[in-house]
């Protein structure tokens, strides 16, 4: 229940350097402002630091520490978050200077922080059983999914709220593992807890992983990434700055590729196990090793004694040098001796993640069936592994299963990924035209669009989507329903994330930093942009997100929402002369036309659906449940699994209503 995670809506514009984490390319304090200057100057808004960013910059960087307000007292960071105009001025001309002395004396601060916090947790490990006996109904109900606080105004008010966190990890561990299991390995809990926690200070310690003291250049490299986090945090919602770490999981997501030996594990209080063998992997090549298997060692190191975070790392590899693991075979004690023990040696290798891509499902209808596609991001890695491919495939799979009378397009929680791969997705269901126009601070226009002149499938479409379907998702949904090819179904609104962002993290040459900086918005062939409103349901199937605050319009620095001129008659304004009688022989006369039949039937459609959950006694149950616990300011404890499906069963039965419409209107 540690407060310290990030998440990230990642909508990509262009593929700029991937940069290889070497000594020699530590990032030193005189980079901050090289940084921050290519950040604003290719920044949709701001261009400048004032003294009004310094003071949410040194804010920005308190926060990132202690984001849970689980380390810091009122008064101590009273003098930083208030600093008065003369301190402001001051501190723009140290900025100037390059000198960041006031983030360092917090950094002093943050010390003393984690030195009181250690001496806390030591004090609550004492008495383990007062920890996990701390779980009546309505002290869990009061602790989990509460918000954050203000910082605690007394010491006393500190340890309780470790003391919170520390129950509340208890709990979500009970959740993971079985109480009764948790309740067996107290000590090893409480192992992992610190482990996590101090996976988190080490780093403002200025210590490696095992707690030893860094080098100056690694010192100086980590704090000007924290500086840049907060400078880059203060310039807009989806501006960031990226450790290495971050930027490699975020390559991961877009790429769909990673380097290592092919095993997932989970690390459980009892100890390290192999869940799964990635497919075509070197272990999987290797033979012999199977989910349920305990890892014992990873080069002679005990695996439980390595923080879970190292532990992947190691896991991942360097292709130039072999990984020897330990291991043991399900139900095997923790003995080297023991003839289950085995020892493989691994080399890394390049794998293609097949996880978050592409899952079909399907059900009969009529003469035929209704298919689903579920897509959970748009990514562009090796071998040919595309969102479009992909998408393209299942279309044609579901095709060949069965004669495919309507699809189910689901998008929800697809938080983006690559513009090119949602404009070919987009592509599958249009002709020709464009998908999604960009526009930068400078007024440039650049428009994207499909030009192969043909469909994959043209029949009844719903998209499906959520409060959670962010950036290159809206465009795909917002471009189908602009040309009247799909009707959307989900949430009344999606995320509302219609920036561009710029990016140092895919490719395959050096940089000095990793980074995404919002450079410009998206528009779709409408000229309107999802940006703060998302994208709009034509028909409302409520989810689990119904009274959740997530969305663009609950971040703070988002960029406002605007409008341009729609372009569906597509005038080539961006087209080079040269290039003008291709498009004019080719690409216009297959140009998408605006489609009207689902438009005119959307009112009908809309009827039949709400009529449908409100005579559903399941899907009403869970809205009253959603309904009342949002009335009480407490989180929703049912499982919500049934409610998810209960939303996908809806979107199903209005592509139902489509197939016999359509049959209808051509009968007639």
């Amino acid at each position: 229940m540690l407060r310290w995670k990030f998440l990230f809506h990642a909508f990509i514009l262009s593929s700029l350097p991937f940069f290889c984490h070497a000594d020699q390319d530590l990032l030193k304090t005189s980079d901050v402002q090289k940084v921050m200057q290519e950040l604003l100057q290719r920044h949709v808004e701001k261009k400048e630091v004032s003294p009004e960013l310094l003071q949410n910059a040194v804010r920005a960087y308190i926060e990132q520490f202690d984001s849970g307000h689980v380390y810091l007292l009122e008064q101590e960071v009273k003098p930083f978050v208030y600093l008065s105009p003369t301190e402001l001025s001051a501190l723009k001309e140290d900025y100037a200077k390059g000198d960041f002395s006031l983030f360092k004396k917090i950094d002093v601060l943050f010390v003393r922080a984690i030195e009181r916090a250690r001496s806390v947790r030591k004090e609550l490990y004492a008495t383990p059983d007062t920890l996990f006996t701390a779980s009546s109904q309505a002290a869990k109900e009061a602790l989990e999914g509460s918000p954050v606080l203000p910082f605690a105004t007394s010491p006393a008010a500190l340890k309780e709220r470790n003391q919170n966190e520390l129950i509340a990890y208890i709990r979500s561990q009970m959740r993971r593992f079985g109480a009764a299991d948790v309740l067996n390995q107290k000590k090893s809990v409480l192992a992992n807890y610190e482990d996590e926690a101090r996976t988190h200070e080490n780093p403002y310690l200025f210590e490696d992983i095992e707690g030893k003291p860094l080098v100056a250049s690694a010192k100086e490299n980590i704090f000007t990434i924290h500086v840049l986090k907060a400078f880059a945090t203060i310039l807009d919602a989806h501006t960031s700055v990226f450790n290495p770490e971050e930027a490699y999981d975020m390559r991961v997501r877009l790429e769909k590729q990673f380097n290592g030996v092919g095993i997932i594990v989970r690390k459980k209080p009892d100890g390290v196990f192999v869940e799964r063998i990635l497919r075509d992997s070197p272990a999987a090549k290797q033979g012999g090793i199977e989910p349920g298997d305990r890892l014992v060692e990873i080069n002679g190191r005990s695996a439980y004694n390595i923080p879970y975070e190292e532990l992947q790392n190691l896991l991942r590899g360097d292709r130039a040098q072999k990984v020897t693991l330990t291991l043991k075979k399900t139900g095997e004690l923790i003995d080297k001796t023991s003839p289950k023990t085995y020892t493989v040696r691994l080399e890394p290798a390049m794998i293609t993640v097949n996880d978050d891509r592409v899952e079909i499902s399907y059900v009969p209808y009529g003469n035929g069936i209704i298919g689903t596609i579920t897509l959970k991001a748009f990514y562009k890695g090796a071998n040919g592994v595309t969102s479009e491919k992909d998408v393209s495939d299942a279309i044609k799979k579901l095709d060949k299963i069965g004669n495919l009378k309507g699809l189910v397009l689901d998008l929800r929680g697809n938080s983006g990924g690559f513009l090119t791969q949602a404009v070919k997705v987009a592509g599958l269901f249009i002709t020709n035209g464009v998908v999604v126009i960009s526009k930068y601070s400078t007024g440039e226009e650049h428009f994207y669009r499909d030009m192969d002149g043909k469909t994959s499938y043209n029949g009844p479409l719903v998209v499906l989507t959520s409060k959670t379907t962010a950036s290159a998702a809206e465009i795909v949904a917002q471009a189908l329903q602009d040309y009247g090819v799909a009707v959307v179904v989900g949430d009344p609104q999606t995320f509302g994330k219609g920036t561009i962002q710029s990016q140092t993290i895919t490719g395959g040459e050096q940089s000095p930093s990793y980074f995404k900086v919002t450079v410009g918005k998206y528009y779709t062939v409408s000229g309107r942009t999802p940006q703060l409103d998302g994208v709009k349901a034509d028909i409302t199937a409520p989810s689990e997100l119904s009274y959740e605050e997530i969305g663009e319009e609950y971040l703070e620095d988002v960029i406002p929402a605007d409008k341009i001129l729609a372009s569906f008659s597509d005038q080539l304004a961006d087209v080079d002369p040269q290039m003008k009688p291709w498009y004019l022989r080719y690409y216009v006369p297959s140009l998408q036309q605006q489609e009207n039949k689902w438009r005119t039937l959307i009112p009908e459609l809309r009827r039949n659906s709400l009529a449908r959950i409100q005579t559903n006694n399941d899907y009403q149950r869970y809205l009253t449940a959603l309904s009342v616990a949002h009335q009480q300011k407490r989180p929703f404890k049912e499982n919500v699994a049934p409610l998810h499906e209960l939303q996908h069963q809806e979107a199903i039965n209005v592509v139902k209503d489509m197939v016999d419409l359509d049959s209808t209107l051509k009968s007639n």
